[in-house]
Formats: C-alpha cells, structure tokens, sequence
C-alpha cells in the first residue's frame, strides 16, 4: 500500500521538477537578454557625442585681432614689396578698442558714431599735435551659435572682405602706412571689427596721390589728420 502510494507520488513530482528547470532557464536566458540590451543601451549612449560646451566668443578677440594683423601684414607685402612694415601702435589701440566697443554697444557700423565721435576725433583728443594720415577699415560679421569661433576662419573671412573692395584694398596696402592697431568687440549675435592706419609724422615721406586714398561711404576711410580732421 505504502509503495503504491509513493510511488504515484514520485512520478507525479518529476514533470514538476522539469517545469521547474526550464522555469529557471527561461529567467536566466530573459535575464540574459536583459543585460545584454543594457549592455547595448549603455554602448548606444557612450556613441552619444556631447553637446558643444559652451565658449565665451568675447575671449577670442585678442587672437582674433592678432590674427588679422598678421594677415593684412602679409597682404601688404604681397601687394606692394615696397609696403612699410606695420607695428602696433598703443595709441591707435585704445582709440580702436573704443570705436569698436561703441559699435558693439550700440549696433552700428560707420566711420562716424550717433554723436558724431570719429576715430580721428579721438586721436587729436589725444595727441592736438599729431601730424599724419589715419587709415581706418570697419568690419561686422554674424556669430553662429554659442560654442565659440574659428579664430582663423573669421579672420581671413574678414581681410578677405576689405581685399574684394578696392576702397578697403587701398586703405589696408597704402605703402606710407606703419602703424596700426586693431580692436573687435562682440555685440549680441555680431563681431565688429575696426582697424586703423597711421603714417609716420614725416607727411613728406608719403607721395602726394597717397595722402587722400579712396574711401567708401560706408566703412572704409581715410583722413589727413593735422591739427584737424579733413575728409
């Protein structure tokens, strides 16, 4: 009686036992796949390039007025072998620095501010004895995005500019030239750009056709500078 009773008993348990098993090895296979997609998910998001960290476009402009002062340096001997070297000047830095910043400030683009400061204005403020010609190149371009800018790319973009004009050509290759300075400011969305010219005292060192070069009306420009500014 005892072994019959079992032994039903004993076959009943071992389909149960092999439910069991494969229970077990249908979990572990599903747990399986489970890390394996975490395992993919965590790869698809290491594949994941951050965004851009963001730059502040204001702390490239020391390179980029380095930058294009190297590139019309270069320019100017291209054009003309006989181009004096330019050195920068200290003075004519801090008049451009100004006139940029006020554009920037102000969103305009223009040998004269609103109020009718120039650059040759500010430098007989400066110096009333100054005797000379002052050369002056304006330029503005757009910033895209917030992830700063190619130093290189904008300053070549910006020479270019000037060399596709034949007034800002002129202003930039006028061999009597052998001061210069300049300054770039960042307002809003937009970069302006300034740089400024000067001869030595000697106005005798400079040909006469040099001492009015042709400006346009709009941001290239050219002024004798003695004592007043005539244009």
């Amino acid at each position: 009686m005892s072994k019959a009773v079992v032994a039903p008993a004993q076959h009943a348990t071992w389909p149960r036992r092999r439910a069991t098993r494969r229970t077990t090895v249908a979990r572990a296979l599903g747990f399986a796949g489970v890390l394996a997609l975490c395992a993919a998910c965590a790869g698809t998001r290491q594949a994941i390039a951050p965004p851009p960290p963001h730059i502040d476009v204001a702390a490239q402009m020391p390179a980029l007025e380095q930058q294009i002062f190297a590139i019309v340096q270069n320019e100017r001997r291209r054009i003309d072998p006989a181009a004096k070297p330019l050195a920068r000047d200290a003075e004519l830095q801090g008049i451009a620095e100004r006139r940029s910043a006020d554009m920037a400030a102000r969103s305009y683009i223009a040998h004269t501010s609103p109020d009718g400061t120039t650059a040759a204005g500010l430098l007989m403020d400066e110096d009333a004895k100054y005797q000379g010609l002052l050369g002056e190149n304006l330029a503005v371009q757009p910033i895209a995005g917030d992830s700063g800018i190619d130093v290189q790319r904008y300053a070549r973009r910006i020479v270019d500019t000037w060399l596709a004009s034949s007034a800002h050509r002129d202003n930039l290759a006028l061999a009597g030239y052998d001061r210069s300075a300049v300054a770039a400011a960042v307002g809003g969305h937009r970069i302006y750009v300034i740089q400024l010219f000067a001869t030595d005292p000697d106005l005798f060192a400079i040909p006469q056709q040099d001492l009015l070069p042709k400006r346009s009306p709009s941001n290239a420009g050219g002024a004798k500078v003695s004592g007043k500014q005539t244009q």
